[in-house]
């Protein structure tokens, strides 16, 4: 690896994280993109996101796709401006574009300026900067973790806006009632019913109205089991709702409780599951953990731009991982709610995270066959019931599968 100030000569492609982690491990003195007509939209973005990390870059319009010798002419008149220019110790990122365009843009620096100091692909797959050296003898160059959720979200075209996790309050209840979340998340599938249950009494007691909701009826009843695991599990789970303050319970009927708050009645009613995926990816060590994350797409007016949310995202090794949690029970409903839930997983994952993103959906219900499907003919992992204990598993064997 040079140790001179660099500058990085870069073809652009779909997939801009190859071009982006190279230049924020090695902040070169300049990137140049050189780009066709039909990438042009993601060359522009490639250079604000580069230009708003301090890292100047020039746009190289109009280049060939197709014709090796029109393209090798159109890259032999960019690269000599730029030598000429700047006199630099040049990188090539062999990453990006087509093989065609790669091959052309050494074949030019390699036999007509003599200037070309390394040239590197980004092995996103193994984490490291491949050196494709002539003499063949250099070890490839360990990636750095220089990516976090908005970064990854603003190289996918998306704005990051906020986090309910970004909010000092927010972490403070989740932590109180960790405990719970836990318990909640690790008690499959004994508290099954209980947490349906909740899902319908919290969606009773709470009153919308446009925008705003109201607890307008905090007392509701569950059917407990009488005796048994469940009815020892259930138990446990109303006793420490009550203890962190969550609800009321009726000492003579174990099966009445009150909701104690809005907030209180949408936790018991789903959120948990939210908080329990949380608590899990951040024991797990990952780098970014975000939940509850609000993005606008980049290029609308503020006035027409719709808020997307992702229910959790994690960026851990300049990857993202996208995660829809869910506690309903999908039977009776399940083609048009299947249909959203695996859109928004697929385009929006597989948009803000690229070519080495995942997506993961959560359930602590039984899918239906419908959705399952689904999910895996678009390669979206499943986790459901009582596989939720194992969550920390499922996030290990995803740090250690470099790729999806």
């Amino acid at each position: 690896m040079t140790s001179a100030p660099e500058v990085h000569i870069c073809i652009v492609s779909d997939q801009l994280l190859a071009n982006i982690i190279p230049a924020l491990m090695r902040r070169p003195q300049h990137v140049h993109l050189l780009t066709s007509e039909r990438m042009h939209e993601q060359a522009e973005r490639l250079k604000r996101f580069l230009e708003a990390r301090g890292i100047p870059a020039t746009l190289h319009p109009d280049m060939p796709d197709h014709d090796v010798a029109k393209i090798a002419a159109w890259m032999s008149g960019q690269l000599e401006a730029i030598v000429l220019d700047t006199n630099p110790a040049l990188l090539l990122n062999a990453t990006g574009g087509t093989k065609l365009m790669t091959l052309a843009l050494f074949r030019v620096l390699e036999k007509n300026l003599g200037r070309l100091g390394e040239v590197i692909y980004t092995d996103t797959a193994n984490y490291c900067l491949e050196r494709l050296q002539a003499d063949g003898d250099e070890a490839p160059e360990p990636m750095r973790e220089v990516l976090h959720v908005p970064d990854l979200l603003e190289a996918g075209g998306m704005t990051y806006r906020s986090a309910s996790s970004d909010d000092a309050d927010w972490r403070a209840a989740a932590d109180e009632r960790k405990s719970l979340s836990k318990l909640l998340g690790k008690g499959q599938p004994a508290l099954g019913q209980l947490i349906g249950q909740l899902n319908r009494s919290a969606s009773e007691a709470i009153e919308k109205r446009g925008r705003e909701e109201r607890l307008a009826h905090p007392g509701q009843h569950l059917k407990l089991a009488a005796r048994g695991e469940r009815a020892k599990a259930e138990r446990e789970v109303l006793e420490l709702a009550e203890s962190c303050g969550l609800i009321d319970r009726d000492e003579a009927d174990a099966g009445r409780i009150w909701f104690r708050s809005v907030d209180a009645a949408r936790y018991l009613g789903g959120l948990w599951l939210e908080e329990y995926v949380w608590h899990i990816a951040r024991d797990a060590g990952f780098a970014d953990v975000r939940a509850g994350v609000e993005i606008t797409w980049q290029g609308t007016a503020k006035r027409d731009a719709q808020r997307n949310e992702f229910d959790l995202l994690i960026a851990h090794r300049n990857r993202l991982l996208t995660i829809e949690c869910k506690t309903a029970n999908f039977n009776g409903r399940a083609g048009a709610e299947a249909q959203h839930i695996t859109s928004k997983l697929d385009s929006l994952g597989k948009h803000a995270g690229g070519a080495f993103s995942s997506e993961l959906l959560i359930s602590a219900r039984e899918l239906t066959r419908e959705l399952h499907s689904r999910c895996q003919s678009l390669r979206i992992k499943v986790i459901q019931t009582g596989q939720l204990a194992n969550l920390r598993s499922t996030f290990q064997n995803w740090d250690d599968a470099d790729s999806s």
